[in-house]
């Protein structure tokens, strides 16, 4: 194989490698509300290699009553089971210790809306408590003046990632490439030895 060709396949690996994504589940339990409610649940989410989120894949977060609050649960995009959340936004805008907010509300009525902070992406992901500057995890009735609660304990987290399908296709072709490359190589022809012949 030429130069040109194994130049080819290293760009094309390097291209596939600087935009990889990932996909992430952070799963959390434990968690509680100022006004009494538990939480637990996950979101799963993809992300690039510069940490920035891409897509929010599904969310499946369940809330026990409390002050203000009856249970309720948020679904989206979880095999067989049917939506309950309408269709989930984030937020970017948010002080230099936190990184995104998940925008989550159902879908029936869109009153019952949660804010969840992550103070971080992928292996760093974890619940934000309470964020300085006015941002921070929240849970509303949005019909009801003032239902506005904080939360107050993040319980426990814990963040599984795995590389998407298409990226390791990328990195295995890539792979191959260079292995077919290697195996090319012309070999130098072995010096005859002439052959001699008696009297």
């Amino acid at each position: 194989m030429a130069i040109g060709s194994l130049s080819l396949i290293l760009i094309v690996a390097s291209h596939g490698a600087a935009h990889a994504t990932f996909v992430s589940s952070l799963t959390f339990a434990g968690a509680a509300w100022s006004n009494g409610s538990g939480m637990s649940g996950s979101i799963t989410y993809e992300y690039d290699a510069s940490n920035s989120l891409t897509q929010i894949d599904s969310l499946d977060i369940s809330i026990t009553p409390g002050t203000g609050i009856p249970a309720f649960n948020l679904i989206y995009d979880v095999p067989g089971q049917s939506n309950t959340a309408s269709p989930p936004g984030w937020d970017y805008n948010h002080p230099s210790n936190e990184n995104y907010e998940f925008e989550i509300s159902d879908s029936a009525t869109g009153n019952i809306a949660v804010y969840l902070d992550m103070s971080g992406i992928g292996p760093t992901a974890m619940l934000a408590i309470a964020v300085s500057g006015g941002n921070y995890s929240s849970l509303a009735d949005t019909n009801v003046s003032g239902s506005l609660y904080r939360l107050s304990n993040a319980g426990t987290s814990k963040d599984q990632q795995v590389l998407e399908p298409s990226s390791i296709g990328i990195l295995l072709a890539a792979l191959l490439g260079i292995h077919l490359v290697r195996g090319a190589r012309p070999t130098s022809p072995k010096p005859r030895v002439p052959i001699k012949f008696s009297a």
